[in-house]
């Protein structure tokens, strides 16, 4: 299959991300929130800094123009501005469009 028409014919996701910060820690509140995805990573890492998060690499990776990342809170993701941004340009052309749902659990 062409990898263009594999793009043109491509719907939506959403892929859900959740992530703690220690291996002691539980992954099922956040979880409870995301109601249905259609592919979930999740990580026991610090998110003190992007690298060694293979997660969110992997998220990065899978994600495509047209798809909907869900998370618990944003915070997740990126610890500032700056690094949301420069996780959102790690897939130039694909990440940058993304729409990111946050979710409050209300």
């Amino acid at each position: 299959m062409c990898a263009a028409l594999d793009v043109a014919q491509h719907r939506g996701q959403r892929i859900g991300y959740a992530r703690v910060s220690s291996t002691d820690q539980n992954l099922a509140r956040q979880l409870a929130t995301f109601g249905e995805v259609d592919r979930m990573f999740e990580e026991k890492q610090s998110g003190a800094r992007r690298a060694g998060r293979a997660a969110l690499a992997d998220l990065i990776g899978y994600a495509r123009e047209g798809d909907t990342v869900v998370v618990s809170s944003m915070d997740l993701l990126a610890r500032s501005v700056v690094d949301l941004a420069t996780a959102r340009g790690a897939a130039p052309g694909r990440a940058a469009s993304h729409a990111t749902e946050a979710l409050t659990g209300s």
